[in-house]
């Protein structure tokens, strides 16, 4: 599982992490990518060429997915 979280919202990234240590125990394998962008700017710039695009792909790539 991949979580992205806006490192701008004051709590985002900290439930996603708490979440993924979560997950993590009962078995799960998880991914936090914080991002230093709006809560709108993460969906919208997904699939733009970039850094965040590139970390997602990446992502996809350890699934055999991409």
């Amino acid at each position: 599982m991949l979580l992205v979280c806006s490192s701008q919202r004051g709590v985002s990234c900290e439930q996603a992490h708490r979440f993924a240590d979560k997950a993590t125990a009962a078995g799960g394998r998880v991914t936090v990518l914080p991002q230093d962008l709006a809560h709108d700017q993460v969906n919208d710039r997904l699939g733009v060429p970039g850094r965040y695009t590139d970390a997602v792909d990446a992502f996809l790539a350890t699934l055999g997915t991409s």
